[in-house]
């Protein structure tokens, strides 16, 4: 396995684009205000049904989480784009071995 001993960090200009700024932070946050973390990421999904509990860990440890709500994950990650315009932004670059480029939308 490779030892490798350089980083190579993103430009200003990346970093202020992006959607996380401080992971250590976020992290922190998760661990801190489990719950409310996790809320507060769950509502940049769409629901068909608001869950009427975050977590439930009264059965420990098979925790339910957003008891009652009710969602799909493939309309979350798929469907619900074709409505914005992103419907036509390029999903996936693939560059093989042999330097063989493949896109995916």
């Amino acid at each position: 396995m490779a030892d490798f001993k350089e980083f190579y960090y993103p430009s200003q200009e990346v970093v202020d684009k992006a959607t996380v700024k401080s992971y250590d932070e976020l992290y922190a946050e998760s661990i801190k205000y489990r719950e409310r973390f996790w809320e507060k990421e769950a509502q940049l999904l769409e629901w068909y049904k608001p869950w009427d509990q975050v977590l439930d860990d009264s059965n420990h440890p098979f925790y339910k989480w957003f008891v009652g709500g009710k969602t799909n994950i493939i309309h979350n990650a798929i469907d619900r784009h074709l409505k914005t315009a992103n419907r036509n932004k390029l999903a996936l670059i693939w560059e093989g071995e042999p330097g063989d480029l493949h896109t995916f939308s």
